[in-house]
Order: structure tokens, then C-alpha cells, then sequence
């Protein structure tokens, strides 16, 4: 269609089944905003939020040129189905889900991005399936868990909290504990969840070791990890995957927090120049 006139289709909502448990997912694709030329890239988001931060800050928008993109709900979050038993939280189940949003698209491989958690989702998806991505994008994410994550994040038995079923009452504990107010956006995202659900998921989440450092050696595709210089523990994560991964870049974003990440415009630049970048069109939809 080279030298025609591209008429881009309205975003739609896509209702998926993850064969893995029958876990209903709910996935969203924005078609590019003209012929596409590069693989779709799917984004996952972190820990209790949903796709729509993808959309809100700019994400979306950014990398629509000459690429579907596709954001989904992982298990546990936003309009997914939201199992209460931490089984249904294991890696395995959550690198399902990534390859049935792969599926959907009907391209033969895709471009990942994944934050803090979908970024873990991320390298765990491209490690055991690496025919299924082209490049992969981790924004504060990395591939090795250390127990008590949730707890250094929030407080202190975070997930007995929240499995008592108040969320309010939650958050209202982690304010006295860190001593002064949510924002009010950051308290809306929260409260949006559902606190059995992300219990359960936190109790299987502390419980995963996830991919070894030694592991990604065997990463030949394309990767950029991005992370910001005021979030420690995941700088560490970064230069040690980037020093296993042969083909890693890694670049560190001045002023960025965990969650400041996401809002960094030189973050968003780089992830789409990245995926900007010629390679083998392998990742194509067909037809």
C-alpha cells in the first residue's frame, strides 16, 4: 500500500483466554497511525495498575507510528479476571498471558516493553520464548526477584494487610507508616484494585526467584534497559543484566525515580527510537 492513503482503524477492546488456567484477559490494540513497517509491540504494565498508564502518559501515542501497539490487563489488575489463589500468580501463568497478547496480534514475533513487573514478565517471556520477540524494553525491571520486595516497597506485612480484604484500611497504613499522604492519583490507582487479588499475587510474586543473571547469556535479541538514577536497587539489576545480555544497551535516566521512570520524556524517546531502529522485518503481521 506504499504511496496510498492509510486510513487508521479506531483502537479495540479484544477479550482473550489465557490457555494456561482459562484466565480472561483484557487486551487493547491501537493501530498505527499509518501502514504498519515494524513488529507490534505489546506493553505490560507494573504492580497494581492497570494498561491504561500506558495511554495516560504518552506511551501510546509515541510508538503508534508504523506500529500496532497492544496494552493488556496482566492477571490480577485492572478489567482481568482477578484469582484470589496465589497459584494463578506464578511466572509461568503471567508468561502465558504475554504470548496469548503475542497470538492476538498475528504477527510471528513482537516487540515487548515491560515496567517493574512487566518488565520481570518481560525477560521472562523472552528467555523461554525468544522466537516470539524481536527487542525487548525493561523500564526499572529485572530479571531476579529478592524476597520482600512489597514489604521494602510499602510496609512490613503488606500483602497480610491487604488479604484481609479493606483496602482503605491498607493504604491508610501505609500513610502513617511513611508519614505523610498518597497523592491522590497514586491512592485512586490503588484503590482501584482488588486486595485478595493482589495478595495472592504478592504471596506468589515473593515466592519466585525469577530468571538468574546467568540465564540471559543466551539473549540474543536487542535489549534497552532503562532505568533512573535515584531507584538503587533496580540500577543494580540493570548494569548486572546489561553485563550478561550480549546485545544489552543500558541507559541510565538523570533525576528518575521507580515510578518517575515512566514519566521521563527522554525514557519515552529512547524506548521508540530503539524500536525505530532497522532490523529484519521477521516480526510483520501477516496479511
Amino acid at each position: 500500500m506504499s504511496g496510498s492513503r492509510w486510513n487508521t482503524p479506531p483502537p479495540e477492546w479484544l477479550p482473550l483466554t489465557s490457555p494456561a488456567d482459562g484466565v480472561r484477559l483484557m487486551a487493547r490494540r491501537f493501530p498505527a497511525r499509518r501502514e504498519p513497517e515494524r513488529p507490534p509491540v505489546i506493553l505490560l504494565h507494573g504492580t497494581a495498575q492497570s494498561q491504561a498508564m500506558w495511554r495516560g502518559l504518552g506511551w501510546v501515542d509515541a510508538l503508534r507510528d508504523g506500529a500496532d501497539v497492544w496494552t493488556v490487563d496482566l492477571r490480577g489488575h485492572g478489567r482481568s479476571d482477578r484469582p484470589h489463589d496465589p497459584a494463578a500468580y506464578a511466572m509461568d501463568r503471567f508468561v502465558a498471558d504475554a504470548l496469548t497478547v503475542a497470538d492476538a496480534t498475528g504477527a510471528p514475533a513482537a516487540s515487548i516493553i515491560g515496567f517493574s513487573l512487566g518488565g520481570r514478565v518481560a525477560f521472562s517471556a523472552v528467555t523461554a520464548h525468544p522466537e516470539r520477540f524481536t527487542t525487548m524494553v525493561s523500564l526499572a525491571g529485572s530479571p531476579v526477584n529478592r524476597a520482600g520486595a512489597f514489604d521494602r516497597v510499602f510496609f512490613p506485612g503488606i500483602a497480610r494487610s491487604l488479604a484481609a480484604g479493606d483496602m482503605d484500611a491498607t493504604l491508610h497504613e501505609w500513610e502513617r507508616r511513611r508519614g505523610r499522604p498518597i497523592p491522590p492519583a497514586d491512592r485512586a490507582v490503588l484503590a482501584a484494585n482488588d486486595p485478595r487479588a493482589l495478595a495472592a499475587y504478592m504471596v506468589a510474586e515473593d515466592a519466585d526467584l525469577g530468571v538468574p543473571f546467568h540465564a540471559l547469556t543466551g539473549l540474543h535479541l536487542p535489549v534497552l534497559l532503562l532505568v533512573g538514577d535515584r531507584d538503587a536497587e533496580r540500577e543494580r539489576a540493570a548494569q548486572l543484566s546489561a553485563a550478561y545480555i550480549p546485545r544489552a544497551r543500558l541507559r541510565i535516566i538523570p533525576g528518575a525515580g521507580h515510578g518517575g521512570l515512566l514519566r521521563s520524556t527522554e525514557a519515552r524517546r529512547a524506548s521508540t527510537c530503539f524500536l525505530a531502529e532497522p532490523r529484519p522485518a521477521r516480526g510483520l503481521a501477516h496479511g
